[in-house]
């Protein structure tokens, strides 16, 4: 069995997984949210686990 996971990133504000960074390196990081427009550092990050028997 091979276990594989994957980081996700959601918006603090509506929970949608579609983020991009808009700055980081030395400012650090700031998302934008393209579902409401949340832009903001605070990001939250699940991982997804899940075993395949490949």
């Amino acid at each position: 069995m091979i276990h594989i996971s994957k980081k996700i990133k959601r918006c603090p504000k509506c929970g949608s997984t579609d983020i991009v960074s808009e700055a980081g390196m030395m400012t650090g990081y700031k998302y934008h949210c393209r579902k409401c427009d949340y832009v903001g550092a605070l990001i939250l990050e699940e991982y997804l686990e899940k075993e395949t028997d490949k």
